[in-house]
Order: C-alpha cells, then structure tokens, then sequence
C-alpha cells in the first residue's frame, strides 16, 4: 500500500501545500482519498478535495454511500473519532476486491473471483467510463505465475464504458490484447457503480446512491476480449 501527500498527484493545486491538507488527509496510490477525524469532541470536519483542473474537476464518491463531491473544493464530512474515516473513490476509476477472505490466512488462500467499485466519469450525456489494473493471477498456488506478478507481469488493464438508453443501460468491459500471454484472467461477479444519475443531495444525506450490478455468474475476463452487459 502506497500513502502519499495530495500534491503528489495535484502538484499544480497549491492548496494541497496547505499545512491542513498536509497533515489531515492522504491519498492511498491515486485513486483513493482518506479524510480522517484526527481530534475529540469533533464530528464535522471540512476536507479539500483535490482535482481542480483547467478543463474539468475530478469527481470523488464516498465508497458506503455513493455520495458525490467536487474536486477543488472543500466540502462537509460527518464522522466521529471512533468511526472508520471516510475513503473516496476517484472518478474514472476503479476498485477491486476479493468476493470472500473470511478464510483467507496468505496468498495461497486466494482465488481469481473479483469484485469491482468503479466511480463513473461521465463522457457525454448517455456514456460513461472508467478504466483501472489487476493483478491477473488465476492461481495462487503457482509460485511460478505468483512471481511473475509481483515483477508486474500481470497487470491487466480493463477498460469500462456504460451507454444509457429508453429504459436499460448497456456495459462493455474490454480488455487491450496487448501481451496476451502474460496475463491468466479474472472471474468477475459483481459491479458496484458510482456516478449513475446523480441527484442532488441534502446537507449530511446519508441516501445511497451506488447501483448494485449482480452478475448471477463468474464472467471470465482477459485479454482480447470484450464483454456486453445490459441492466436495468
């Protein structure tokens, strides 16, 4: 796990040289935002989110409810000490975890069955995207395929694009083919998207604003192939 200063990744954004935003927030890698409650007796704190750009503010959704917030502006969390700090998702991206670690004790326990958050970034009135890497080991028991991905090997990059219609909405997850023999696939089983027809909300609404999609079966990922999936 990589923590890093917000400036890092929004070098052009003075306020994240602010001493608050230095010492009250990170970024784990790029894509996920942490804005802790770092004292007693507080239960409201008022967080910059990065991501002012000259052509348009990057998106933030909180990963428990979907909430929407604004890059280049500081908006109003609740949350107490002793609760879990609240972690964003970053639009165009994407998350990935494990269907089932109850049992999982080290690399050997793990499967190929994947899970995927992704914040949506709207590219036009009825699409959008988002696009990320995972670490395509299909078997964690092969010491040999677990080497070669830990060298990086393994990184797959998929690519995901929703186009809304009259009363569905169609998904292509595409992966490129390039150095198709390197990579193994992952079963994917559920979706868990941010970003679809945002509505306004109310000051501190803890509404959930996540679209669930259940895949009812594993569908296989990989290189070179693309996949079509219409929900409602």
């Amino acid at each position: 796990m990589v923590i890093r200063s917000l400036f890092f990744e929004f070098p052009e954004d003075e306020t994240n040289y602010q001493d608050g935003v230095l010492e009250e927030e990170f970024l784990i890698w790029k894509d996920l935002l942490v804005t802790p409650v770092l004292n007693e007796d507080i239960n409201v704190i008022n967080p910059y989110f990065p991501g002012k750009l000259i052509r348009k503010n990057i998106k933030w959704y909180e990963l428990n409810t979907g909430k929407e917030f604004m890059g280049g502006s500081r908006h109003f969390i609740k949350n107490n000490l002793n609760e879990t700090a609240p972690i964003f998702l970053r639009s165009g991206r994407w998350l990935i975890y494990r269907q089932d670690v109850e049992n999982v004790r080290s690399s050997q326990d793990l499967n190929n069955v994947i899970y995927l958050s992704v914040a949506l970034e709207k590219t036009s009135r009825i699409s959008y995207s988002a696009k990320g890497m995972v670490m395509a080991c299909n078997d964690y028991n092969d010491q040999k395929k677990v080497e070669e991905c830990l060298k990086g090997n393994c990184l797959m990059e998929v690519e995901i694009k929703i186009e809304k219609e009259r009363d569905s909405m169609t998904m292509q997850i595409r992966v490129p083919k390039e150095n198709e023999e390197k990579y193994y696939g992952m079963l994917l089983s559920r979706l868990e998207l941010y970003g679809l027809d945002y509505d306004s909300h109310s000051f501190f609404s803890h509404k959930k604003q996540i679209k669930i999609v259940n895949l009812g079966k594993h569908i296989l990922i990989k290189p070179g192939k693309s996949i079509s999936i219409k929900f409602n």
